[in-house]
């Protein structure tokens, strides 16, 4: 029986090619039962359509999306109606379309219908279409590129990272500012309160799309007011799969989503969206949460996976691109100390001793300092948006002016030390087993397991910052047979700040939060403290090596005292592979000026970012804590 059907099948479908190939016209209008649900199956098709098998139904909520009334749930009648649309046109006579028409409404579909099936006098882009032949994306795009741009933690929302596309006009490294870009995000009012914003970001209460702007407006808010690096991957696309991507924008530009902040986030909408042309299926393996940073580390396990089979990578190269703030500190690097001092004194006087400082330096020095002084002023530009001061602009006019009559000469420009791409460093997801002792002798197996970690001791893309969510440590002890949980860290954010300086206008200060749950005391497994603690200070880069800080942590706890104020001394030692962390604290208990001393001191070694082995030595209650292990990120 399964044979006759086979057989039968396969008659079918060989009629109808050979009757399509020979008078379309007259078999052209919609292909067999068995075949339109077969390409109504087929993941090509469905990818188009966002359509998730699981719940039956499209995830795009524009109604204008879908040529029939019930396309969001049916494929099959969506895919009939495409067809059919385009038969009518043939029938026509209109061969070329309209603006309004579907051809040139939804290209990408026709576009891979056309690997499917031999349309009838079909062209890639109908001469009728007027404003899809005008778009300046399809007619400049030279390559794609994915771009991960560095956590920002004024913003809940931007915490993580953000993911775009750019596509560019250059064939070369580097990203015009007037190549376009393609962005996933939520429509949020404007003056949104905090709360409210994060309980809609969690459960689905904000629409959200596609949208695509000038890079140099992206560059403006994430590079020159927020600071943030960025990290550019150079897709290798053969030139179907880049024209199905440019083509698949212009049908989905403006279309609405309902966003979620865990999963349905700008990184999971763009593999989702490169997942339209690649046959790499880079949604293949996703979590209950998609981190802007693992759609870049699938790209990468994609990419060795082709090099290990000699097929073309999928990525050209990875660039970094430093943020406004670190090509000020570079510049400001260049002069030598009386340069440097001159600088100093012309800023902090608001340039009133710009001629008296200028007349004291040799014209090399004058140089160096105008070039300097451009730099700053550009970045204060920027940094000030609508309310700049207009002193700047005079400013920058005298410098202008003052250049003009000295020698022309190439500036030099400060080397801006490159920050490995995330994909170079530690997965964010941890787990880790180790062994611990106290000085008395008790000894316990602790498994530790982690959402998100990216830690001050791992090799990861975050500058001297910590960011962790979701770890868990759970424990055995030998002595009482009983399982307990040791800590467990809802959330943990460290940001040491050794980038601003007294020139760029930047606050000076390091912070952090910690909230979560810990063991109240090393004699009771079992009863846990509650906390929340935000604390203030500041960190000094005494070397690209060694960082020490000082902070004061103020928390509310669940066991007594539950006030406490502790003023802690840190120590950061980042030696390549080998990195240390030493915390000294003095913990106010009770209300009477009483203060615990605590130590947390701990070294790693990271055999490859994603393995490492750890040493800690704690102290606390008046008692050592040492412990040894094992962690693998993934």
């Amino acid at each position: 029986m399964l044979k006759r059907f086979s057989f039968l099948f396969s008659f079918v479908l060989n009629v109808w090619v050979f009757c399509y190939a020979a008078i379309p016209a007259f078999c052209f209008p919609l292909p067999p039962d068995e075949i339109l649900h077969s390409l109504a199956d087929n993941p090509g098709w469905q990818k188009l359509l966002y359509f998730d098998p699981k719940k039956s139904s499209s995830t795009v909520l524009s109604d204008d999306f879908f040529l029939t009334e019930n396309g969001r749930h049916d494929p099959v009648a969506e895919l009939a109606a495409t067809i059919s649309a385009y038969d009518q046109n043939i029938q026509s006579g209109r061969h070329q379309g309209t603006d309004t028409d579907p051809q040139c409404r939804f290209p990408a579909r026709y576009f891979w219908l056309s690997k499917q099936l031999r349309l009838p006098d079909y062209q890639d882009i109908p001469a009728g279409c007027g404003k899809l032949t005008r778009w300046e994306i399809l007619n400049s795009t030279k390559s794609i590129s994915v771009l991960m741009v560095s956590g920002f933690l004024g913003n809940p929302a931007s915490t993580f990272g953000h993911a775009m596309l750019t596509f560019n006009s250059g064939t070369t490294e580097g990203i015009d500012l007037f190549d376009s870009t393609l962005s996933y995000g939520a429509l949020v009012p404007e003056g949104e309160n905090t709360i409210v914003y994060v309980a809609k970001g969690l459960f689905g209460g904000y629409i959200a799309g596609f949208s695509d702007k000038y890079f140099y407006t992206q560059d403006l808010v994430y590079s020159h007011t927020e600071f943030r690096d960025i990290w550019e991957y150079r897709l290798h696309l053969s030139d179907d799969e880049q024209k199905l991507l440019i083509l698949h924008l212009w049908e989905i530009a403006g279309k609405q989503f309902a966003y979620f902040f865990l999963n349905k986030n700008c990184a999971y909408m763009l593999a989702q969206f490169l997942d339209i042309a690649l046959d790499d299926h880079i949604l293949e393996q996703t979590n209950v949460w998609y981190a802007p940073n693992e759609l870049f580390f699938r790209l990468a396990d994609v990419d060795k996976k082709r090099k290990q089979q000699d097929r073309s990578p999928l990525i050209d190269f990875v660039t970094f691109i430093p943020s406004s703030q670190r090509l000020l500190q570079a510049s400001v690097k260049t002069m030598d100390t009386t340069t440097n001092t001159a600088f100093a004194n012309i800023i902090h006087s608001d340039f009133s001793t710009f001629q008296q400082e200028l007349d004291t330096l040799e014209i090399q020095q004058k140089i160096n300092l105008l070039d300097c002084l451009m730099t700053y002023l550009q970045y204060q530009k920027i940094s000030q948006g609508k309310h700049l001061d207009p002193n700047i602009q005079r400013n920058t006019l005298k410098i202008l002016q003052t250049r003009y009559s000295l020698p022309i000469q190439k500036p030099q420009k400060g080397e801006v030390a490159s920050i490995d791409a995330p994909t170079e460093g530690a997965a964010p997801m941890q787990t880790g087993i180790s062994v611990a002792t106290t000085s008395t002798g008790e000894t316990s197996t602790i498994l530790h397991l982690s959402q998100y970690k990216y830690d001050l001791l791992g090799l990861n893309s975050l500058d001297k910052d910590e960011l962790v969510v979701g770890d868990l440590a759970l424990g055995y002890s030998y002595d009482e047979n009983s399982i307990f949980i040791d800590s467990f860290d809802i959330l943990k954010i460290t940001h040491l700040n050794t980038l601003a300086t007294e020139f760029d206008g930047q606050s000076p200060w390091s912070w952090q939060l910690q909230i979560g749950l810990k063991r109240a005391s090393l004699a009771d497994l079992h009863r846990l403290d509650g906390s929340i603690g935000f604390g203030g200070g500041f960190a000094w880069a005494l070397t690209d090596q060694i960082t020490p800080y000082f902070m004061i942590d103020a928390s509310g706890h669940t066991q007594e005292s539950y006030l406490r104020l502790t003023p802690q001394l840190g120590f950061l030692g980042d030696f390549g592979r080998f990195k240390t962390l030493i915390i000294l604290k003095e913990e106010s208990d009770g209300y009477e000026g009483r203060f615990d001393t605590q130590l947390d001191s701990s070294m790693q070694y990271n055999f490859s970012p994603n393995h490492a082995f750890s040493i800690k030595v704690d102290y606390q209650q008046e008692d050592f804590i040492y412990s040894a292990g094992f962690s693998y990120s993934f």
